[in-house]
């Protein structure tokens, strides 16, 4: 008797949260029941670090990936993006437009955490964060590595839900900072790692 096969389909989602996306995809083998669920689980976790292919293919593995959630109506609660935009390998224009085209997936998906760390050498070697990521309503948490605010915030942040905000290594201006704060009323825990805050220069008799 396969046990294994007889466990709902809840029960093997949570067992597969907790293991790495390359783990996941490896349960395909160990029954009929598990060979598509990595497919459904609620959490995606990319990272190309120890992604067996090159550059392209990993952009077109989390593409590919998203889309099958989007079309299936799936819902996903917590979305992890490492990417490390070094060398030639990987075109830094290229993968803000990725960025920009993915995180309206998720937010059609209501993902609620969002994790991303973006390592480059594009000058200043902080990426200008898309204002589409500040617009994901369902978000209860967001952890952000490497990136800068600027001047992409909009000038809404549905941000009601949000609880716990990390920030690593992060460039932004006090009032951006400030208006991102105060659009986050539920916020119970902040962490700040390596922020750099800009001070605008204005004239003295402005």
């Amino acid at each position: 008797m396969d046990r294994l096969s007889d466990l709902p389909k809840d029960i093997l989602h949570r067992i597969l949260y907790f293991l790495s996306q390359e783990d996941a995809v490896r349960t395909s083998v160990l029954s009929t029941s598990w060979r598509y669920i990595w497919c459904t689980r609620p959490n995606l976790d990319f990272s190309d670090i120890n992604f067996k292919g090159n550059k392209q293919d990993f952009l077109s593995t989390v593409e590919t990936t998203l889309q099958q959630y989007y079309d299936q109506g799936l819902s996903l609660e917590k979305f992890r993006l490492y990417l490390s935009l070094l060398g030639k390998d990987y075109s830094h224009h290229e993968s803000m437009l990725l960025l920009d085209k993915w995180v309206p997936l998720l937010k059609v998906m209501r993902v609620k955490e969002f994790c991303l760390s973006i390592l480059s050498d594009h000058t200043p070697g902080i990426t200008d964060l898309s204002s589409v990521v500040f617009k994901a309503e369902a978000l209860e948490l967001l952890h952000l590595n490497r990136c800068s605010l600027g001047k992409n915030i909009p000038e809404n942040i549905p941000f009601l839900r949000l609880q716990v905000l990390r920030l690593s290594n992060v460039l932004v201006e006090n009032e951006v900072f400030e208006k991102l704060i105060s659009s986050c009323p539920l916020l119970t825990t902040m962490s700040l790692d390596g922020r750099k805050m800009q001070h605008r220069n204005r004239h003295p008799d402005s």
